[in-house]
């Protein structure tokens, strides 16, 4: 499966070079050019109802594509979020009791990684974080300790394209296996997101 056709315009600016960097680094999709203009006509041409287009149209289609793409049952479990921070304070939030418990790696981004040390300074957070090496058993150690229970959540950002929710009752959080398929284990938190989430900020 080869991809680079999706990234032409990024590729050509710099034909010889390799480029392994993830997360915000990575080199942006020729989509993405076409959708930043796409972003300055809307802005212009609905000026002050530009976020009606934007909720109303914008967000449910793209909801709509990534459950189709990550093949879950519902676009409402999809909600986007600023930055990790602020996804990671609404979930947070919604834990009742504490200290909440976290099934993580030693290998997290640092924004999720430095988030969990302060809740663990402040007692509000008990984190149990699964080494990611060896990597071929991976997989399969991260689900031996979900399977051993205590946990509140689990939490992995290795795939960026995991969704993430508030439930309307309580925050389930549960090991889902991605599109990749063996190996490709991410974090997904089970959710059904009102018009108004318990969430709080």
């Amino acid at each position: 499966m080869n991809r680079k056709s999706l990234f032409s315009r990024a590729l050509a600016l710099s034909p010889g070079r390799l480029h392994f960097a993830a997360h915000s680094h990575h080199l942006w999709p020729d989509a993405s050019f076409e959708a930043q203009q796409q972003a300055w006509l809307d802005a212009n041409r609905h000026a002050d109802r530009k976020w009606d287009l934007v909720f109303d149209a914008v967000i449910p289609e793209a909801q709509r594509q990534v459950a189709a793409e990550l093949n879950l049952p519902s676009p409402d479990s999809i909600v986007f979020s600023s930055n990790t921070h602020d996804l990671l304070l609404r979930v947070f939030s919604a834990f009742e009791r504490g200290p909440v418990r976290i099934l993580s790696t030693d290998g997290e981004f640092h924004s999720f990684r430095r988030q969990a040390d302060r809740w663990e300074e402040a007692g509000q957070a008990v984190v149990t974080r699964v080494p990611l090496q060896p990597f071929d058993t991976f997989a399969e150690r991260f689900v031996d300790a979900a399977r051993a229970g205590g946990m509140t959540g689990s939490w992995s950002a290795r795939s960026s394209s995991a969704p993430a929710a508030c439930s309307t009752a309580s925050a389930t959080w549960r090991p889902w296996r991605g599109p990749r398929g063996r190996g490709s284990w991410s974090t997904a938190i089970t959710a059904s997101w009102p018009r108004r989430p318990i969430c709080r900020p």
